[in-house]
């Protein structure tokens, strides 16, 4: 059994992998999810639910907040121009305009971002 688990593992991050080599970030989701997951720029910024809609698809969650919204996952620019993984968040006009991701211990945030779409 822990044979056939870390197989599981193994298999789970190479698509992982694949997967986060196109936006620069490494995701670890469901490997259905991945077979049909893509990034899609929000261009312009919008909210990944709203991005992904237009694209056809559904954006990925990576969750919700104490009120209920959900967390959106994204791939924003940080000051470095490095991609870091992070969330879009439809709590106000403004954020909903953002990927806001953790940088240098603080929070940080970018209106040039994908977000994933399946």
């Amino acid at each position: 059994m822990v044979d056939k688990i870390r197989a599981m593992t193994r298999n789970a991050f190479r698509q992982a992998a694949v997967l986060g080599a196109t936006a620069g970030v490494l995701l670890l989701l469901p490997a259905g999810a991945l077979q049909a997951a893509q990034w899609v720029a929000a261009n312009p910024a919008t909210s990944c639910a709203a991005v992904c809609l237009a694209a056809g698809s559904s954006a990925i969650t990576s969750g919700k907040d104490g009120q209920g919204y959900q967390f959106y996952v994204c791939a924003g620019k940080a000051q470095n121009g490095e991609s870091r993984p992070g969330f879009n968040i439809d709590t106000s006009p403004d954020s909903s305009k953002k990927c806001l991701f953790e940088y240098g211990g603080k929070r940080g945030q970018s209106s040039t971002y994908s977000c994933l779409c399946n």
